[in-house]
């Protein structure tokens, strides 16, 4: 039996954008007849693995990162209500939820908390480096160039930046990042989705022949809740 090839399932993942990644980590919609006519009933039960929320809080913290090169000290006035609900694809100010923004707090704790105080000091603050592969998303680790002043702004006397500070912090910074990203066509949006997955799928086929049998979406699929449990703590 074929197993489900690697760029289908990146293409089929398109739709994804928010029902996989904006709400509760959970099996897409089931490839159909009319996307893949050759594939029997047995070949589809394990359903196409989407981008979840390890996926795209990895994706928005680099743009946030990146905006620090051009915007140092960001006004945090502005904000972003956030949503629970389903949204439509790309629509990043519905997609900007409370678990998400939960997760990546998460994340910039684990990265920058040396002393394990579930704090980040100023310096470990300006020293704090989004590292790719707490996400599961490949080697490399990037910077960022925000100024001192906006982790004085942010701290809470001389505690430091605990999970509170830093979701105000992302939150604050949504507006920004939704402006960089609206600067790509609905389209270039759709390719970077489809690249940077695509590289997350290539890991888990491990004999390169192009395609994720079932036992390798599996692994996939269990290896990347292990990812979002490490993020969070619990494991």
């Amino acid at each position: 039996m074929k197993s489900k090839k690697l760029y289908v399932t990146a293409w089929l993942c398109f739709g994804l954008f928010a029902c996989q990644g904006a709400s509760e980590m959970e099996e897409a919609p089931r490839p159909s007849a009319t996307a893949e006519p050759n594939q029997t009933v047995e070949h589809s039960s394990e359903g196409v693995v989407g981008p979840d929320e390890a996926f795209f809080a990895a994706l928005y913290l680099q743009k946030a990162f990146q905006l620090s090169e051009t915007l140092h000290q960001p006004s945090l006035n502005a904000g972003m209500n956030l949503t629970a609900e389903r949204v439509n694809a790309f629509d990043f100010a519905a997609n900007y939820t409370e678990k998400r923004l939960q997760l990546m707090s998460h994340a910039l704790l684990r990265l920058g908390d040396t002393d394990g105080d579930l704090r980040l000091t100023e310096a470990e603050f300006i020293a704090l480096k989004l590292d790719l592969n707490l996400f599961g998303m490949g080697a490399g680790s990037i910077g960022h160039q925000y100024h001192q002043a906006l982790f004085r702004q942010l701290a809470t006397g001389n505690n430091g930046l605990g999970l509170d500070e830093l979701k105000t912090l992302l939150r604050g910074l949504a507006p920004a990042v939704k402006t960089a990203l609206d600067q790509l066509s609905p389209q270039d949006q759709r390719l970077e989705v489809l690249r940077g997955w695509q590289n997350v799928l290539k890991t888990f086929d491990k004999n390169g022949d192009g395609s994720l049998s079932l036992e390798e979406q599996r692994s996939l699929r269990e290896e990347r809740q292990q990812i979002v449990s490490h993020i969070q703590g619990s494991t």
